[in-house]
């Protein structure tokens, strides 16, 4: 979806936060526009030292994603997929907090709007919804968690061997921000919008 990508990377450009790289996974686009509109990416991406994979056979979000990880250098990964929009101080609010109260994995409010519209500023918001974080018992029932658009200690998601790769079974993240917490480990949520959610 090369008009919505387009939005998230120009969300991406706009952080207040530096330095951080970028890993775009193109996982098996076949339409000529998507496939035209990363080619145009390739000389902004070299200079910045960012990366582009493309995969010639899909691979599913859980498995995409686990490729991006395994190519990032970073003490942390925060995954954002093409249809989000990232607020500017995204990556450095999640920094900030994550280097301040030491929690393995950090997710956020998100504020979900419906709109095609190449910026946000005035897009009709839909509702804001504000995980609940580490409620493992309610978390059998739903996601309370938070989405994936989270900041995690690389080392711990390795550790946690990324998320599953099953084809066709969505609920990756669900299930690993369950297992992390079943596991002990730390995952705390911020209760601002740190990006917009396309419904």
């Amino acid at each position: 979806r090369p008009h919505y990508l387009k939005q998230a990377l120009e969300s991406i450009r706009a952080q207040t936060y530096s330095p951080f790289e970028v890993i775009l996974v193109d996982d098996a686009s076949t339409q000529p526009e998507a496939i035209a509109y990363l080619d145009s990416l390739t000389d902004e991406f070299q200079s910045k030292g960012w990366t582009i994979l493309r995969n010639p056979k899909n691979l599913f979000p859980g498995a995409a994603r686990n490729l991006a990880a395994r190519h990032s250098k970073g003490k942390y990964v925060l995954f954002m997929d093409d249809d989000n929009y990232a607020q500017k101080n995204e990556i450095s609010t999640f920094v900030q907090v994550a280097e301040h109260t030491g929690a393995d994995i950090l997710t956020c409010a998100m504020d979900v709007f419906k709109s095609d519209l190449p910026s946000v500023e005035n897009f009709s918001l839909i509702h804001r919804f504000l995980p609940m974080g580490a409620a493992t018992t309610l978390g059998l029932y739903l996601n309370m968690f938070g989405d994936m658009n989270a900041l995690i200690k690389r080392k711990i998601y390795e550790e946690l061997n990324g998320l599953t790769e099953e084809k066709g079974i969505g609920g990756e993240d669900w299930e690993f921000f369950s297992r992390a917490t079943l596991l002990g480990y730390h995952l705390e949520v911020i209760p601002l919008p740190l990006f917009w959610y396309r419904d």
